[in-house]
């Protein structure tokens, strides 16, 4: 079987250090810092080490976040709207 992605909306925001960007969602918290690493907790309570240029990615149902490298985002996704 093949199968394709049906198209659907995200909302990302990408990690960036040195005070380029406000850190994303901010207002919701998604970005942690424990004093040695930067991570965002996933849905399923975990946490996921992220790196300057990742991208932040809301789950759909919106119980948590996940990174995406710069690379593989940007190959898969459009900008639509900022």
């Amino acid at each position: 079987m093949k199968w394709v992605t049906k198209p659907k909306v995200k909302e990302a925001e990408q990690f960036l250090l040195g005070g380029k960007a406000p850190l994303p969602f901010k207002d919701e918290g998604a970005c942690c810092f424990d004093g040695k690493r930067w991570y965002v907790v996933t849905t399923h309570g975990q946490k996921t080490q992220i790196v300057d240029g990742d991208y932040i990615v809301r789950e759909p149902d919106g119980s948590g976040f996940y990174p995406c490298k710069p690379d593989i985002w940007l190959a898969g996704h459009e900008l639509i709207e900022e």
